[in-house]
């Protein structure tokens, strides 16, 4: 997961100042049924998806004008009932708030929130990834497993369980994490990418944490008040 500066990708651009290129959620011969914005008549190409305790609890389907209001004045915003941060040395506990879907690029946005706290990260990953989790967070299920289901079943038939998640490093702007694991006594650790890192904590309802050395003020991917900083991004 990639971490641009907020020079050479400032959240303001994304993904506006790109060239569109056809839509990867959607076939042309479905381009004729899609919903309009919320705001207005034009074709809606953003999807935003608001969770709260690992369900989705509100949604926005917007144009590309109306998507580019809300996503560059974006602000975490009060919902539910405030609850104390799970703890674990040195890091804070992160929760996603909002996955963006665009249709006019591959590349989609998580926002992550710290839990009683000011900060957030936007964070560039995968289209696949955003749109496993949003089938996630709206609860839409499948007759067979899915690939993160699968390997859910795998880690509990074996007898391990998941304590939580940490993103722990950042090696050449590149963000790293990991899955921290209890089977039969023995911790366990294991390198993954964030973006699965993310699902493997909505599908188990397991925490979210950051070391704390990557979230300086310093750090362009760390926004807080009223300043969104640049999104990081998946490789």
């Amino acid at each position: 997961m990639r971490l641009p500066t907020a020079l050479n990708w400032p959240l303001l651009s994304w993904p506006f100042s790109r060239k569109p290129k056809q839509p990867p959620l959607a076939d042309a011969a479905s381009q004729s049924q899609a919903p309009p914005c919320d705001s207005c008549e034009e074709r809606a190409t953003f999807h935003l998806t608001w969770p709260e305790s690992g369900r989705s609890v509100r949604e926005k389907h917007l144009c590309e004008n109306h998507a580019r209001s809300v996503l560059t004045a974006y602000q975490p915003d009060s919902r539910g009932t405030p609850r104390l941060p799970a703890t674990l040395d040195d890091a804070t506990e992160f929760e996603i708030d909002l996955i963006v879907l665009c249709e006019i690029q591959d590349e989609q946005l998580v926002y992550l929130r710290e839990v009683g706290g000011q900060r957030f990260l936007p964070i560039v990953i995968g289209i696949f990834e955003a749109a496993a989790l949003e089938r996630r967070l709206k609860n839409v299920t499948f007759p067979r497993p899915l690939t993160h289901d699968a390997a859910v079943d795998i880690l509990t038939t074996l007898g391990g369980r998941l304590v939580h998640v940490l993103v722990d490093q950042s090696i050449d702007n590149v963000w790293h994490a990991q899955l921290c694991l209890l089977q039969n006594g023995l911790r366990l650790t294991i390198d993954i990418r964030p973006s699965d890192a993310f699902m493997f904590a909505v599908l188990l309802e397991r925490p979210i944490f950051f070391r704390n050395e990557l979230l300086s003020p310093d750090n362009p991917a760390v926004a807080t008040g009223k300043s969104p900083r640049a999104p990081g991004a998946e490789p």
